[in-house]
């Protein structure tokens, strides 16, 4: 129904003006697909901001003045802004079909994603992924029951156990697993194998009461948790009890704080105590365990609000936000602690600035929009709570490590603490490797190509050549796939990484040791084709190798993680046969200095590698701005003895860094293993040059280094190179003490053309 003439509108303050009258809005622009309504009107009308303001009597100019202010966030727009109306799908959060159409604002900078505006339903007629008309009292307990029910009749209890999922319940491992008896409100033992839920909040500033071992005994007798409690937690324990569940575990409450063993057991089991919760609370409003769960009692509705304008009786239009914008900005969003709380909860109540929303595996739902629908899937909006999408164990990782490391603690060092859990998770995953701080032994040499985000600093008590050693986010190489990561694994690098553990010296790759897995993909060898290797555009035969992802091998996806083959003397790491690189002697795997009576830190890392002398430019060389993930103020160029560029490094810290290096032109690096695809992605890029050379190419299809990597060519003539700086000297001046500083690229063609210092096969220790 189109919109009627003024006269029809009702009361002279609810009047639409001329403008808006003249878009001849009607329900039915809203109930179809921009893409069903190919002959619809564009809104190219323009608005300005000072006109919005001034049309106080129109209920539209009021409802788009307001979705202008929200969009701008904490910087209010100017007066003479400039802006027009666009009509987009409204399923930005969802895979469906059943999309409508919302408005969305336009203006020359770009397209407003963050808010739209939508038609309300009038329940008679509703349609999937309408908008929903909310109680302005308190939130529906009612609507929350019956997300609960759907998830279990359509996705099953577990709602789609995944590859993080744990297999053992917390109530039958080998640790004091208490929860809080909602109905005798005090501290038990969970029963075996009992539903409880869960709570994921911001401990914050609070006055948060804590469980001794001075209160332990207190808090387990009947009604002992009748205490003043944040409202946070107050509010936790009352939801579980109306929602019918007895058990809830509370951090603060269920772990005695001062009981070191015990609490290490529980922190590093995270992963088995969220997964196997019936369903989490998440507390997103607020920045403490004081900010409650808005819109659960009556008196706490400051921040429940939707707002709605009447057009007509029958054209009620209101103000979607988008879940992208509500949930990022929050302080949850940026707390390192709550982030693997959301990755193994199977289903997530969150409370967010006032609403209600309900994430499982499956769906997303919420209480405005009306997406409860078999036919609506999740959408791929970033995991903000974990839940990445990629089907790689090795992108999971990536991304997993990624959104941690963009958080902040408030004590360093619980960066491990804060993610033991996935830790856990992860390293089960990735073929049940043994984690080395947070990086994975069956694919270590992969592990240590992260890189920065952006700038970092050194995190006290950590070592350098791990990510959890440094404050700020890292990145890893793009993910080629299993095959072709694999095949880099077994031929593409040589260094035996050892590690002080302890008083004593071990592999860092020892699945016998660990219980590790040999990967299917050396099981099944599956990688490599030893015959032939083809151009895909070419039906003749080659001498090289071809990698591709796509040939016909056992096991899913998501079950074919790489790692390094079975160890054999002399081959500690298992992998294949590889041609001589380097015209230099080197050293036997076996370290040399397994008896040194000068220990090293546990943890710290030893191993043989050639090492070099190169310069370094401190400028800013390059600038590729269609590599969103590269930030051009790290990367600084490497020069040969010609001054030649030869590579590039990706430095963590430059102002520490250069500081340190004083008026030194020259830095030392290491090489670790020959450069992937993923890891030349920049080189390879549109627009790249070397700057004033030609010595250095990517070399020419068809030379005998390179082959056919899912069906591009790569000529393997990049080293990934690590920058480093001495920090000290051990027990004998042939092994180096060495901290991480930088991350590269160094061309295969400039180890002929290094300084006159030369190339030497060095022992390091990495601290």
């Amino acid at each position: 129904m189109s919109l009627p003439a003024p006269s029809q509108v009702g009361h002279i303050d609810n009047q639409l003006c001329d403008q808006c009258m003249s878009l001849h809005l009607s329900a039915a622009d809203f109930l179809s697909s921009p893409r069903e309504e190919e002959d619809r009107a564009p809104l190219e009308m323009l608005y300005y901001v000072r006109e919005l303001r001034e049309r106080t009597a129109c209920p539209l100019c009021r409802l788009i003045h307001e979705l202008i202010r929200l969009d701008s966030g904490a910087n209010p727009p100017p007066e003479d802004l400039e802006f027009w109306l666009t009509w987009m799908n409204n399923d930005s959060e969802y895979f469906t079909d059943l999309s409508l159409s919302g408005l969305y604002i336009c203006s020359p900078q770009g397209t407003g994603q963050d808010y739209r505006i939508e038609l309300l339903s009038n329940y008679a007629s509703a349609q999937p992924t309408q908008a929903r008309s909310i109680s302005h009292e308190k939130i529906s307990l009612e609507q929350i029951q019956q997300w609960l029910q759907k998830c279990q009749e359509w996705h099953g209890f577990n709602c789609r156990d995944h590859g993080l999922s744990h297999s053992t319940h917390p109530s039958r491992m080998a640790m004091a697993f208490r929860v809080i008896d909602v109905q005798t409100k005090c501290l038990v033992f969970l029963p075996p194998g009992a539903d409880y839920v869960a709570l994921s909040y911001v401990w914050g500033e609070a006055n948060t009461v804590t469980t001794t071992l001075d209160t332990l005994e207190v808090f387990s007798e009947a009604n002992g948790l009748r205490v003043a409690l944040p409202c946070t937690i107050a509010d936790a324990i009352y939801l579980t009890q109306v929602l019918g569940q007895r058990y809830i575990w509370i951090d603060c409450l269920c772990i005695v704080q001062n009981e070191s063993s015990a609490k290490e057991s529980i922190i590093s089991n995270m992963d088995s105590i969220y997964s196997y919760a019936f369903f989490t609370i998440v507390a997103a409003t607020g920045k403490d365990a004081d900010a409650g769960l808005p819109g659960l009692r009556e008196g706490s509705m400051d921040l429940r609000r939707q707002r709605v304008e009447s057009l007509t009786n029958e054209l009620k239009l209101c103000i979607l936000p988008s879940w992208n914008r509500q949930l990022p900005d929050s302080t949850y969003a940026h707390r390192a602690w709550t982030f693997q709380e959301g990755c193994f909860s199977r289903r997530c109540l969150v409370f967010l600035d006032g609403q209600c929303y309900f994430m499982c595996r499956a769906a997303f739902w919420r209480e405005d929009v009306m997406a409860e629908h078999r036919d609506i899937r999740f959408g791929g909006f970033r995991p903000i709570l974990g839940r990445a999408e990629y089907a790689f164990p090795l992108q999971l990782y990536a991304e997993l490590v990624q959104i941690y490391t963009e958080r902040t603690l408030t004590y360093p060092a619980d960066m491990l603490h804060a993610f033991a859990g996935l830790e856990t998770a992860l390293g089960r995953y990735l073929n049940h490797s043994k984690m080395w701080y947070g990086l994975p032994s069956g694919v270590f040499d992969w592990s240590m190509l992260w890189k920065p985000k952006g700038p970092l600093k050194r995190r006290p008590g950590f070592f350098s050549w791990t990510w959890v050693g440094w404050e700020g986010a890292v990145i890893f190489p793009p993910h080629l796939g299993p095959e072709p990561e694999h095949h880099r694994l077994l031929k593409h690098t040589w260094i035996a990484w050892w590690i002080w553990n302890g008083p004593s010296l071990r592999s860092v790759w020892d699945p016998e040791l660990d219980g590790s897995l040999v990967s299917v993909l050396v099981q099944d060898d599956c990688i490599v084709d030893q015959e032939t290797d083809k151009n895909p555009d070419d039906e003749t035969e080659s001498t090289v190798e071809e990698i591709d992802e796509t040939e016909d091998s056992e096991g899913d996806d998501d079950e074919r993680c790489p790692s390094y083959g079975q160890p054999q003397p002399g081959n500690l790491y298992g992998r294949l046969p590889q041609p001589e690189r380097f015209k230099v002697w080197k050293p036997n795997e076996q370290s040399e200095y397994l008896n040194s009576s000068d220990r090293p830190a546990s943890g710290t890392l030893q191993f043989s590698t050639l090492t070099g002398i190169y310069n370094i430019r401190n400028e800013r060389p390059f600038y590729h701005p269609s590599v969103d993930y590269i930030n051009e103020e790290l990367i600084y160029p490497l020069l040969d003895k010609q001054a030649h560029t030869c590579g590039l490094v990706y430095v963590h810290d430059p102002e520490s860094f250069f500081y340190r290096l004083g008026d030194r032109l020259h830095v030392e690096l290491l090489l670790l293993s020959d450069a992937s695809p993923g890891e030349t992605y920049l080189f390879n890029s549109k627009g790249f040059e070397w700057p004033n050379n030609h010595d250095y190419t990517l070399g020419q299809e068809g030379e005998i280094s390179g082959e056919y990597i899912l069906g591009q060519w790569h000529s393997w003539n990049m080293f990934n190179v690590m920058l480093v700086l001495p920090v000290g000297q051990s027990d004998t001046e042939r092994v180096q003490l060495y901290e991480r500083c930088g991350l590269g690229l160094l061309h295969r063609k400039a180890i002929d053309n290094i300084r006159a210092e030369g190339l030497c096969w060095k022992q390091v220790m990495l601290v």
